[in-house]
């Protein structure tokens, strides 16, 4: 990283963590990796957790967001800042750099989710249409039928998912971009741009938070249907 306290080296430091910050380090895919193995056991139990990881990345926005609007009022309050000035916007831009990691973390958990539901939902959509094929059963191909169109709907919001997620990874780069400048500025005590830079970011931040709530709706909606799909295999095994 770099340090707090440097005034303009700091802030060069900050710009180039926020340009050039991998997605994840070893260390973090290992713990992603594990985490899907472990929780992968329950399905139902994962998505859950998806719905929990959306909202962590919702407050996570939140305090971003939050950062950028002291970094603003910090710059409002003068025409030329101070070293006590550089030393206060240090600090900001290190904890909004930090955070950040911690969200593109979190969003490469989130896509591995959906990846595994997607894949899990190929199986059973394979599954279903070879059970179809065997049976003559009137009733049990009613069954079979609408278990199939649940898995079609559930794999057309994983494919809505995974363009939000391209979304995202979007804006964020134009977040970096964006950021980096105001780093820029705020080192030439340009405060006018900076502003302007801000407070476009900010505004990114307000897209990217829209997109995750979406996100979440469907979310919500794909553990419904999931419950829907338990009910009618436990009405199978009933009848079996």
């Amino acid at each position: 990283m770099f340090k707090i306290f440097g005034k303009k080296e700091s802030l060069a430091g900050g710009a180039k963590d926020i340009m050039h910050d991998k997605f994840t380090s070893e260390e973090d895919q290992e713990e992603i990796d594990r985490e899907i193995d472990i929780e992968k056991r329950d399905e139902k139990r994962l998505k859950k957790k998806t719905i929990k990881l959306t909202k962590r990345e919702l407050n996570t926005i939140d305090d971003i967001s939050q950062m950028l609007q002291d970094i603003i009022n910090q710059l409002k309050k003068h025409s030329r800042l101070e070293e006590t000035d550089f030393q206060e916007i240090s600090k900001l831009i290190y904890n909004i750099s930090i955070k950040k990691k911690e969200f593109e973390n979190s969003l490469v958990l989130l896509r591995r989710h959906f990846e595994y539901y997607k894949r899990e939902d190929r199986n059973l959509l394979q599954e279903l249409r070879g059970r179809l094929s065997k049976t003559e059963n009137p009733l049990e191909k009613e069954e079979i039928k609408r278990q199939y169109a649940i898995e079609k709907r559930k794999i057309a919001i994983y494919d809505f998912t995974k363009e939000n997620e391209v979304r995202i990874n979007n804006f964020l780069q134009n977040f970096q971009a964006l950021l980096f400048k105001a780093i820029e500025n705020i080192k030439q005590n340009n405060i006018p741009d900076a502003s302007i830079h801000l407070t476009s970011a900010k505004n990114l931040l307000g897209t990217i938070e829209k997109t995750l709530k979406q996100l979440k709706a469907y979310e919500k909606y794909l553990l419904k249907l999931s419950r829907k799909e338990e009910h009618i295999l436990k009405k199978e095994e009933k009848g079996k």
